[in-house]
């Protein structure tokens, strides 16, 4: 996908609702604790953090995960996410940190309802996307990248976060 295709890709109405989502819901969390830091907020929320060395799979990155209540992010794996970036690690941290956070407070109906559905479909289809049950997820992860962009104020490209299907073959060919 080239630059162009790319951009209309993230200014699609789904793509830009699941933007929009994710900014309102991190400017709504900051200005409620009165924070940008994510893992205080997760504090206040009560959702557990960890950190695990966890060095990831060749074929993979993991930078942190959510689950039940608790993120778990991989130091090891965002070291690596930092340096390519130009980030602090602490910097980075945040970022995942935040981006697992959003997990917990953007649930997959917030960004898709039925109606979007088709025309999601329709506009991934244009651009060379299988429709599979994975798309409302890709709308989730967008949406959790804008929340965290939003709530740490890190700059990073939002386009640098958003998996395509170029980038994932890219990444996946030897």
């Amino acid at each position: 996908m080239n630059g162009d295709a790319e951009s209309n890709a993230r200014d699609s109405p789904p793509v830009s609702k699941a933007i929009q989502l994710g900014r309102k819901r991190a400017r709504s969390l900051r200005d409620t604790h009165e924070s940008e830091d994510p893992l205080t907020i997760a504090d206040e929320l009560g959702v557990e953090v960890t950190m695990d060395d966890w060095d990831g799979l060749s074929t993979m990155s993991l930078f942190g995960t959510y689950a039940n209540g608790r993120i778990t992010l991989y130091v090891n794996q965002i070291d690596g996410f930092a340096e390519t970036h130009a980030l602090s690690r602490t910097a980075a941290l945040r970022l995942v940190c935040a981006h697992e956070l959003g997990h917990h407070l953007i649930e997959t109906n917030d960004v898709v309802t039925r109606e979007q559905s088709s025309v999601f479909r329709d506009i991934l289809t244009v651009f060379g996307v299988t429709t599979r049950p994975s798309n409302g997820r890709r709308l989730v992860e967008t949406a959790t990248h804008a929340f965290a962009l939003e709530l740490t104020g890190v700059d990073v490209p939002l386009e640098s976060l958003v998996e395509t299907p170029e980038r994932r073959q890219r990444r996946d060919s030897p």
